[in-house]
């Protein structure tokens, strides 16, 4: 029997969800980050954020770091070039936290989900390849989800992708909240019940001290969710 279902990437009954994002080489997209840790909140899945290629900007790491840290959620750094020895400690934090789990490892093209996989598992378990100099993006790798049994559980390696719709994955704008625990957090002052935290007066978000790219955000995706008529017969925009 299924517990939870994700449409992308395509998966099932998953314990955790290591959402990966690199430091650099693509840029991190934090809108597929903060995406895929909605989808997380919606579905009851655990997420770690997991920051791939930090020994080769370790600034930008950082700057990541703290924004998922200070949101709530736990965060690993990685690295797997020359100067990455500092990053084994996380690799075994890591291994730990899949014992006995289904684990799925999710992201954009190119951020080395393949490499993390094979690093976890300390042989190669499946092909890698490099990001495109010309368009920035990841070539696809991986082209099918491939569970392989790992410490009493199973690690899920999925394929990259650089689209994720809100919309398309039936999340609606009531459970966007659910990927911002900081949000949450700070919503009971506020003046009105029910408030959305967009723009409503009396807010308490607004004074709270979140992030300033996460409540731009959820302010996205709450608002284009929001406006969406479920009866319509167009299609909506992607959200």
């Amino acid at each position: 029997p299924r517990r939870n279902l994700l449409p992308r990437p395509p998966i099932s009954n998953l314990d955790l969800l290591f959402v990966t994002v690199s430091a650099t080489e693509p840029a991190p997209d934090l809108y597929m980050v903060d995406k895929l840790l909605i989808l997380c909140g919606v579905h009851g899945i655990r997420p770690i954020v997991c920051i791939t290629k930090c020994d080769l900007d370790a600034r930008s790491a950082t700057k990541v770091r703290e924004v998922y840290e200070s949101a709530g959620y736990s965060v690993r750094m990685t690295g797997f070039g020359g100067s990455s020895t500092g990053y084994e400690s996380n690799l075994d934090a890591l291994r730990g936290e899949i014992a006995g789990h289904i684990v799925g490892i999710a992201g954009q093209s190119g951020v080395g989900k393949s490499t993390l996989l094979n690093r976890m598992a300390e042989r190669d378990l499946m092909p890698t390849g490099d990001v495109s100099l010309r368009i920035g993006r990841g070539r696809h790798t991986t082209r099918r989800v491939e569970l392989f049994p790992f410490e009493g559980g199973y690690m899920a390696d999925t394929p990259g992708f650089s689209m994720l719709d809100l919309w398309e994955a039936g999340v609606t704008g009531e459970q966007v909240p659910l990927g911002y625990p900081e949000i949450l957090r700070v919503s009971d002052p506020c003046r009105f019940q029910g408030c959305r935290h967009v723009a409503e007066p009396g807010c308490a978000v607004e004074a709270a001290g979140i992030d300033p790219g996460r409540l731009e955000r959820y302010r996205r995706f709450r608002s284009a969710l929001d406006a969406i008529d479920p009866f319509a017969k167009r299609r909506p925009p992607p959200v």
